[in-house]
């Protein structure tokens, strides 16, 4: 008998903070001694459904700046035409808003949800060239995160910039564009598995569906003209088991679409397909027969009996005794945005968000610089595919952690951390208190029990005795003296207005928590 027809094994072992570290660690974007205080003493069920619960969207990012030439303060640019010269500026609010978004996640799993769906539904706002398109984009997929898979498959495929990006709104009955139907069907719903039999006549037939769907630049929406569709009867391969849509004339016409995604999702090799997308994100890039059969199937059958539901699929992920396998906790890189945006909130570094569009602007560019000399520039993937460690046989998260990159995330650091070009202005982007981060740690006078708690807390897996001699010997200071970072420590306690000893905690305390960010063991989650 088919596993499919089974629950997936739930995990039923003790909830211990270890369990609920890891649960974090994949939903959110770093984890704080904040957030693990939230969630104290509640269940798994309890943890995950909070997690997994709706949020309100965010209203368009609106201009902070008093000066701006185009737009009062306070309004936002989708309310203003189409401006080519103020693309740069009005892409960095829609960046701007979402690291803020990921930065307060307000413990929610929405955010690691939008990027997993721009991955997903991959668009590139410099080729679209269209901000308010871009964030009509990310809110359509912010509004579906956790909701149908079905709904957030409509709304995008027929998105003006998804039309603009892949060439839809250029597709109608005289001139057939076939790059939407393609992309449709080989990376959006089917994939490109061994089971994926989908034909070229396939990819035709889409097309031909989604004729007449155009984007308008003044309403900033999409619309389905009749006059540019075809209205013939499209009739798919046996993959689909031969389905016939059948034509449509006039506004009734845009009802194809529906139908097409109807018929998509009634193929199994999509659920299998999104479940196993799922499983790569969250859990694990290797995907071998034993995980296929007890966690893909039993969860595709979980999706389709939900209609596509993606709420239920990860509860039962998240449940699931092989999402808390012990070997595969610490089993996963970081990406480049789990790392940056995971050490600013697990730091506690203060980050001005709320300041000018000058001082917004250079902040925003500098992490638009970091995301993408790391490798993932939010926005703009490499290509429609999304980013390969999330699809790129065999290395997958590997492609995160190759010389040139991680040598991009030990410049950023060092640059973050001793603010090399970010405190340039009155008012300085980054602030980082090491003394207060240090000093909230049990115990912070002694070296090796300091050390202890930071990596226990910023670290999934216990770290090597050379490492933890390196961390000591940066603590101890100059003269290698066991007891010096204990008598610096009481020395600024007793005396904390005395400028010489705190610049010398702060020296130490900056090499400190610059090594712990470089360790292989932060590396991982």
């Amino acid at each position: 008998m088919s596993t499919a027809s089974h629950p997936v094994k739930s995990y039923t072992q003790p909830w211990t903070p270890k369990q609920l570290k890891h649960l974090l660690r994949r939903t959110l974007f770093g984890v704080t001694e904040k957030d693990i205080d939230f969630f104290k003493g509640k269940s798994s069920q309890q943890c995950i459904q909070h997690l997994l619960r709706p949020l309100p969207l965010p209203l368009p990012p609106a201009f902070r700046t008093k000066n701006d030439p185009v737009a009062p303060a306070g309004t936002s640019f989708v309310l203003y035409p189409y401006d080519p010269e103020r693309e740069e500026d009005w892409n960095i609010y829609i960046r701007a808003q979402w690291v803020e978004l990921m930065l307060h996640s307000q413990q929610s799993i929405r955010e690691k949800m939008v990027l997993f769906w721009h991955n997903h539904f991959v668009i590139q706002f410099n080729t679209v060239k269209d901000s308010r398109y871009a964030f009509q984009y990310i809110n359509t997929i912010r509004k579906h995160a956790t909701g149908n898979f079905k709904t957030l498959l409509r709304e995008i495929t027929t998105s003006p910039g998804m039309l603009v990006y892949l060439n839809g709104n250029q597709n109608s009955k005289t001139t057939p564009n076939e790059n939407y139907g393609r992309e449709l069907q080989e990376l959006f719903t089917i994939g490109k598995g061994t089971n994926s039999h989908y034909t070229e006549a396939d990819v035709k037939a889409a097309a031909k569906v989604l004729t007449g769907w155009k984007d308008d630049k003044v309403k900033i929406n999409s619309y389905f003209d009749p006059t540019n569709h075809n209205t013939n009867g499209k009739t798919f391969s046996a993959f689909y088991n031969n389905h016939t849509i059948k034509g449509k004339s006039g506004m009734d016409g845009a009802k194809e679409t529906d139908e097409l995604i109807d018929m998509l999702c009634a193929n199994p090799e999509v659920s299998k397909f999104l479940c196993r997308k799922l499983y790569r994100w969250f859990v694990h890039s290797h995907i071998d027969a034993q995980v296929e059969e007890k966690v893909i199937e039993p969860l595709a059958e979980i999706m389709r009996q939900a209609n596509f539901e993606i709420k239920p699929v990860l509860t039962a992920l998240f449940s699931s005794a092989f999402f808390y396998d012990e070997k595969l906790i610490g089993a996963m890189f970081k990406s480049p945005t789990d790392y940056f945006i995971g050490m600013i909130r697990e730091l506690q570094i203060e980050i001005c968000l709320h300041a000018d569009i000058q001082q917004l602007g250079g902040l925003l560019l500098i992490f638009d610089g970091a995301l993408q000399q790391m490798g993932q520039y939010l926005g703009d993937p490499p290509s429609v595919a999304g980013w390969p460690a999330f699809y790129e046989f065999p290395s997958y998260d590997r492609n995160w952690v190759n010389s040139e990159l991680l040598s991009a995330r030990s410049n950023w650091v060092k640059d973050t951390l001793y603010f090399k070009g970010l405190n340039q202005l009155p008012n300085p982007y980054l602030r980082f208190n090491f003394l207060n981060f240090a000093g909230s740690f049990a115990q912070p006078n002694q070296a090796s029990t300091l050390i202890t708690n930071v990596l226990n807390q910023l670290c999934t897996v216990p770290t090597d005795s050379l490492h933890i001699a390196y961390l000591q010997n940066l603590l101890a200071g100059d003269k290698a003296n066991p007891q010096s970072w204990q008598q610096l420590w009481e020395a600024y306690k007793s005396q904390p207005t005395d400028k010489t000893t705190q610049q010398e905690l702060n020296r130490r305390a900056q090499q400190f928590f610059t090594a712990i960010l470089l360790l292989p063991e932060y590396q991982i989650m």
